[in-house]
């Protein structure tokens, strides 16, 4: 039975979010796994592949409520009235800033940064002071591994460091399933490519796997907000994957993750656990419990299509 190791570049879809814990259902079929409270999509991945006879061990590095762009990879842009993230990156005054707000909570930035000190605004937004912008610091970047910029939060530094000195696999590699959060902190289908791209070239160059995938799609409370979500889920995170994959298709590393939000729709809003194709209509953004079983086995698919 071949042996992968998979780390997750993710958020809280990916880290799980369902009511109901999911049973383990792998004893003997492939690596053990059981959610934690609540239920995420692998144990019905790692199910999946014991029954093609693969074993899939996951090391889960997602991290809730994060941007791809803003607090794994890095983006820097000038200062506007906006919605920021932890390791956001902004022009002001003349210098350039990060935003220091507590890991996995955004909001909305209403006064600009000023100064040259470590400063929160009287929208409680904190900013840590980085200097004068360098030659690399411009509006719409996204930094790439060897700036002191990339990887703002040590997240990518930690999925990777998931599978350091982990013997006895075909191969290892990094799951990216992200863009609910990109939604928050208005990623642009350029920049949400880019930061793709910047990952890819990252976890690549170390010899790891690079699964670039789709995480699942929004609802809302009510038509405009579900418009607006679904807009950037087709045109941002989809059509981002899609130009990243194009960019990326001469590296055999790299390879393409389930597109979920293709597989399972435009997801309706439900207080019933067991509805597929569905999201909690508490917050319209996070999967049934049967709803994450369902996304497991598309998951598994994309493995299968690509080679694992």
């Amino acid at each position: 039975m071949p042996r992968y190791l998979l780390s997750i570049v993710g958020q809280s879809n990916e880290t799980g979010a369902g009511p109901t814990g999911s049973k383990s259902r792998t004893t003997g079929l492939a690596a053990p796994m059981i959610d934690t409270g609540n239920r995420s999509w692998w144990p019905a991945t790692i199910e999946a592949m014991g029954r093609r006879g693969n074993w899939l061990d996951v090391s889960n590095t997602a991290v809730g409520s994060t941007s791809l762009c803003d607090s794994w990879v890095g983006r820097c842009t000038t200062w506007s009235t906006r919605n920021v993230t932890r390791g956001s990156y902004v022009l002001s005054g003349g210098g350039l800033w990060r935003c220091n707000l507590p890991a996995g909570t955004a909001a909305a930035s209403t006064v600009a940064p000023t100064g040259a000190v470590d400063t929160t605004g009287a929208d409680s937004v904190p900013w840590v002071y980085l200097g004068t912008p360098g030659a690399g610091d411009t509006n719409g970047m996204v930094y790439a591994n060897g700036s002191a910029r990339y990887d703002p939060n040590g997240y990518i530094a930690s999925a990777l460091a998931a599978l350091n000195n982990r013997p006895g696999y075909a191969a290892k590699g990094v799951y990216v399933s992200i863009g609910q959060g990109d939604h928050t902190v208005s990623s642009t289908v350029t920049q949400y490519g880019t930061a793709m791209q910047r990952l890819a070239e990252h976890v690549t160059g170390l010899s790891y796997v690079c699964w670039l995938g789709v995480t699942c799609g929004m609802s809302g409370v009510d038509s405009p907000t579900i418009t607006a979500r679904d807009a950037t889920m087709t045109g941002v995170i989809q059509a981002g994957q899609q130009a990243a994959l194009a960019a990326l298709s001469g590296n055999t590393l790299v390879r393409a993750g389930a597109d979920l939000r293709a597989a399972m729709g435009v997801p309706t809003a439900t207080a019933v656990d067991t509805a597929l194709n569905a999201v909690n209509n508490t917050d319209y953004l996070h999967l049934t419990s049967a709803s994450y079983d369902q996304a497991g086995a598309f998951v598994a698919a994309a493995f299968a299509a690509g080679g694992w």
